[in-house]
Formats: structure tokens, C-alpha cells, sequence
């Protein structure tokens, strides 16, 4: 079969089959609980599912910027192992609650090094799928302002604003959904690495 994607046919027995056997959200769970090695692509399509890239921009009284870099994964209090697996895996961040009322944590790093040093080089090497792809390319780039300290210099910080109004909800939608994202798996190389039953133990 040939296994280049193509959005307007997928093999449907095989999507069915897979969610048949694990629901989706617990899939993704199960695959952090049960591998014996901790999947580069499945942290890439975990942050396209629940993840985002977020910047915080704050102005003084002076006129000065202060700037926050944010990583965040977010996920209900039940599944909070995944988001301490993450903690293993990029041997940064830590776990916070994230919203109260709706029982969510978060997976989050902030320290511009961890993220320039741990963040960066695995959506470098491993890239997102979906239009969060397009959040993260801006976000990379307010990385490299703030690594250089351009934004104290006026046209940085505009740059810095205007990065940040383009970014997650003013962004137009239309990227591919974590459904999709799973009918993608079928028709690339993460297939074999995301759905060998036997290596992931799945039930």
C-alpha cells in the first residue's frame, strides 16, 4: 500500500480498530503508562492534542517590558502520571494545578534555558503536525529575542507584540485535530513507532 497521507482517504478499519480497543484520551495515556521507552513522536503529538506555547507580556510604569515564556501541557487530575512523565522526559518543568474548577494540572517550563535548551531541540528535531506548528514557529522566534535581549530595543519590543497578537486564539483555526492526527499515524513513519502493539503492551 502506499503510505504517503492523503487527507481525503484513510483506512478506516485501522482507525476503528485502534479505537475500539483504547479510547482515545486513554490512548494516548496508556502509551506514557505502559512503553518501555518514552516515544520521541508521541511528546510531538501530545502537544499538538493538549499542549501550548504561550507568551506573557507585561509593561511597566516605566515604560519597561517584563516577558514570560510558557510550555504548557494541561490535563485532567486523573491522568496527572502523564504530565510527571513529561517532567522525566524533558528532565525540566514541573506540575501545577492549572484551573480549579475544571480539576485540570499542567505540565509547564517558563526558565528561558529550559526551554532553549530542552523545548527547542525536540520540536526542532521532532515537529509538530498541526497549525501548533505555527504558534511554535513564533514562539521560537520571541525565544530568540529574549536569548539576544532585542526586545529592550524598541523595535524588538514591537516585534515581541505583534508575535504575541498572531499567536493561539487570534491565529485562524483549521489545523488538523488529534483524531486526524491518529489517521496521520497510519500513513507515516510514526506508525510503527506509536501502534506496535507488542512493544506498547497494549491490552
Amino acid at each position: 500500500m502506499d503510505t504517503t497521507y492523503d487527507s481525503t482517504f484513510y483506512d478506516k478499519d485501522f482507525v476503528e480498530d485502534t479505537l475500539r480497543e483504547e479510547p482515545l484520551r486513554d490512548y494516548s495515556r496508556s502509551i506514557l503508562s505502559k512503553s518501555v521507552v518514552f516515544p520521541n513522536w508521541y511528546v510531538t503529538g501530545f502537544t499538538d492534542a493538549e499542549g501550548s506555547f504561550s507568551i506573557n507580556v507585561k509593561t511597566t510604569a516605566t515604560d519597561k517590558i517584563k516577558v514570560g515564556l510558557q510550555y504548557k501541557v494541561t490535563q485532567l487530575a486523573s491522568s496527572e502520571e502523564v504530565l510527571h512523565d513529561l517532567v522525566d522526559y524533558f528532565k525540566v518543568g514541573n506540575v501545577h494545578i492549572d484551573n480549579r474548577s475544571t480539576g485540570t494540572l499542567k505540565y509547564q517550563v517558563q526558565d528561558l534555558v529550559s526551554i532553549r535548551e530542552r523545548i527547542l531541540p525536540h520540536f526542532e528535531e521532532y515537529p509538530l503536525q498541526t497549525s501548533k506548528a505555527l504558534d511554535y514557529k513564533d514562539w521560537s522566534k520571541a525565544v530568540d529575542l529574549l536569548t539576544n535581549k532585542w526586545h529592550y530595543q524598541t523595535e524588538g519590543k514591537q516585534l515581541l507584540f505583534d508575535i504575541k497578537q498572531s499567536m493561539n486564539n487570534a491565529r485562524p483555526s483549521g489545523g488538523i485535530t488529534w483524531m486526524i492526527f491518529v489517521i496521520l499515524l497510519n500513513y507515516t513513519g510514526y506508525k510503527d513507532l506509536l501502534m506496535e502493539k507488542d512493544h506498547f503492551n497494549f491490552g
